[in-house]
């Protein structure tokens, strides 16, 4: 090993020797947190992303849902059996047409819609039916969705039909557009990839090559036992990340088996990682390279004072006195690993504060959890009901049918999201003349509101299904009264609804997401209290009183919005 002579070179050597230490611990380093932070990043941001398409879809399918119990509603129970009993395919085809545009057929979410029965297949229009196996599948269940197949870019879920209220028996299907799945898998913040839907056993549900839809995915695309973690693979001599995710509100909600496979541009998220390494390499480089210098400039500095010792070292063992004060030189070391430190705080508060930006912007909102309809439509098939009963003199149809388009007009108003307690309360009064003309003198209500709050602004449809829960639920044979009360507290709102109805234990989870069943057929407290919980806060919405046959009280709380809220 060489030894170094004199002081000033033993320093360097040192110096040096310590700098490339420094510099490589630091290299590997920013290698490292680097790595780590851009795949939590990715894993993050596609988490955040797959989670908002879970939504979305599920709300498409929960369309499929809402139709299918407003078409086996008590009200169509008559039209299913005169399909059921009638001989002639071109009368049922008619029936099925007058039952579909009757239940609010909806043609942004559906392309067409099918019952197979054991004789034969009515279409709204003629399209493919799903494989013998699939069909064989659907009739081993009950009452329940079933995602059967991807036909021509078209989602297939059915449902078979089995229920105690009609002899008509066998299988909806409905049709969903596949564009639309594709849309909501593939959103503007997605715009470094695109994801795409797969079942359990590979089949390929929705992609943007419909000429994959139908088909078994590849091998090294999809990864159901390695959910989140990302696959790098090349796709036509461009590398991409694969990330695989759970649509758990969909699987949740309906039983399904259905993934989000996310393919990622490759140089979209680890090119800027590249990018900035080599930045700061170079920024390492010229630091190291001021290092060196500095070490042979500080070097002459630092031996100076050495040699000053000396003489005086030596005068003083000549004349036995100190000739002079001896200063310290200053610490340099210590200087530069003082801005070694502080630059790389900077970067670490860069990284925190970008890190706290993305979550910032991955918090999502959920939206309504209400049924959107086609407004002209409805109106329409309405007025087109009323005007046939008109016809026929049947006033009672015709009360009935105005009463129900003056209900809807309420409930959409003009697509607003928010309206006033005064227009809420409307709105149950036009529900309530409809029930009443079902259950004459069944159930009286009474109203009683403070003047001060009427125009006040809430989120619509929270009042009329509590109601409705009353008369479904408190009266199942007797009479009764229900009072409907609105007040105000400081800055909060108060609603109540109250019956002398049966009553029942309240469960501890009465607030609970529900079973599938319950879903499809009734709107229920869950929605109107996730609505409200999301809308205003943890701190809001409904709180429900019961005992059997002591009646129930249902009590919603609210927050009085500003306007730029409103706005």
């Amino acid at each position: 090993m060489r030894k170094f002579k004199s002081i000033k070179t033993k320093f360097i050597a040192i110096y040096l020797g310590i700098l490339v230490v420094v510099f490589l611990l630091m290299l590997i380093s920013i290698q490292v947190v680097m790595q780590l932070y851009i795949k939590n990043s990715i894993k993050n941001n596609v988490k955040g992303l797959q989670s908002d398409i879970d939504e979305s879809i599920t709300s498409v399918v929960n369309e499929v849902a809402y139709l299918y119990a407003r078409i086996t509603k008590s009200d169509n129970v008559e039209l299913l059996n005169e399909i059921s009993l009638e001989t002639d395919s071109k009368t049922k085809a008619v029936l099925f047409q007058e039952l579909i545009n009757k239940s609010g057929f909806n043609e942004d979410y559906f392309q067409n819609i099918s019952l197979v029965t054991e004789d034969e297949v009515i279409f709204l229009s003629n399209t493919p039916l799903p494989e013998e196996k699939a069909l064989l599948s659907l009739k081993e269940t009950r009452n329940r969705l079933v995602l059967c197949t991807s036909l021509n870019n078209q989602v297939v879920i059915g449902i078979n039909m089995d229920l105690d209220t009609t002899i008509l028996t066998g299988s909806f299907l409905f049709y969903i557009n596949g564009e639309l799945f594709n849309s909501l898998s593939n959103t503007p913040s997605g715009s470094y990839g695109y994801s795409f839907i797969v079942r359990s056993d590979g089949f390929i549900v929705s992609h943007l090559d419909s000429k994959l839809i139908g088909k078994t995915i590849a091998d090294g695309f999809f990864y159901p036992d390695k959910l989140s973690e990302l696959k790098v693979t090349e796709i036509e001599s461009e590398k991409k990340i694969i990330v695989t995710g759970e649509m758990k509100k969909l699987n949740l909600q309906y039983n399904f088996d259905c993934f989000l496979v996310s393919v990622l541009d490759y140089d979209a998220f680890y090119g800027k990682m590249i990018t900035l390494e080599r930045i700061l390499y170079v920024v390492l480089l010229a630091i190291f390279a001021l290092g060196v210098t500095l070490a042979v400039l500080r070097s002459r500095r630092l031996t100076l004072p050495i040699s000053s010792l000396n003489e005086s070292l030596d005068e003083v063992i000549a004349t036995g006195q100190k000739t002079k004060k001896i200063a310290k030189p200053g610490d340099e070391i210590y200087q530069l690993e003082k801005n070694y430190d502080e630059m790389m705080d900077t970067i670490f508060e860069l990284m925190e504060k970008n890190r706290l930006e993305m979550e910032m912007q991955r918090k999502y909102e959920l939206y309504a959890l209400q049924m959107q309809v086609n407004p002209h439509f409805l109106y329409n098939t309405l007025d087109a009901i009323a005007w046939m009963a008109k016809i026929k003199k049947q006033p009672e149809i015709e009360k009935l049918v105005l009463n129900l388009a003056n209900f809807f007009r309420l409930s959409l108003h003009k697509g607003d999201k928010y309206v006033t307690i005064n227009h809420e309360v409307e709105l149950v009064k036009a529900y309530l003349e409809i029930y009443e003309i079902r259950f004459p003198d069944k159930v009286k209500v009474s109203f009683q509101i403070e003047e001060g709050i009427v125009t006040e602004k809430i989120l619509k449809l929270l009042l009329q299904p509590i109601v409705e829960n009353s008369l479904k639920h408190a009266f199942p044979e007797e009479s009764g009264k229900i009072s409907v009360k609105a007040y105000s507290i400081d800055n909060d709102l108060y609603f109540e609804v109250k019956d002398d109805g049966v009553g029942f234990d309240v469960p501890e989870d009465i607030l609970a997401i529900k079973n599938q069943d319950e879903i499809l057929h009734g709107y229920g407290l869950f929605n109107v209290n996730e609505r409200i919980r999301l809308e205003y806060g943890e701190d809001y919405g409904l709180k429900v009183y019961s005992k059997k046959g002591a009646g129930t009280k249902i009590t919603i709380k609210l927050r009085k919005l500003a306007d730029e809220e409103i706005k």
